[in-house]
């Protein structure tokens, strides 16, 4: 229970919800994420809510670590209806197609500025 309330803070989840986390024989979490189902989602293309036409095929997010542990998202994205097309919603713990949550791009990138500070 701990572990889903920490997922879902550090991912700002709002329109979704962790359905479930399961361990792996290796030691990994993976969280799957489902949209709640009376919401209309944020599109990506300009961020108003939107009616959800259909869902994509799973994806998966590489997440930070949590107690020493490789943690996964695994999220069906939905189609919205916007601006007389459809587009891919907007996912809140991603940056367009990039398969790393926004949390671990931050980490990385801070880990890299201090890796180039200490090399000068």
């Amino acid at each position: 229970m701990l572990f889903k309330t920490i997922a879902r803070k550090m991912l700002e989840l709002k329109d979704h919800k962790i359905d479930k986390v399961e361990e792996t024989k290796n030691g990994m979490s993976l969280i799957y994420i489902s949209a709640k189902k009376q919401k209309k989602l944020k599109s990506s293309c300009c961020k108003k809510r939107c009616r959800v036409v259909d869902l994509l095929s799973q994806r998966r997010w590489s997440h930070l670590s949590l107690w020493g542990r490789k943690v996964e998202i695994i999220y069906s994205p939905s189609r919205v209806e916007c601006c007389g097309k459809l587009v891919v919603e907007d996912i809140p713990w991603s940056m367009g197609k990039w398969r790393l949550t926004v949390p671990l791009s931050i980490f990385n990138k801070l880990r890299q500025d201090e890796g180039s500070r200490h090399a000068k």
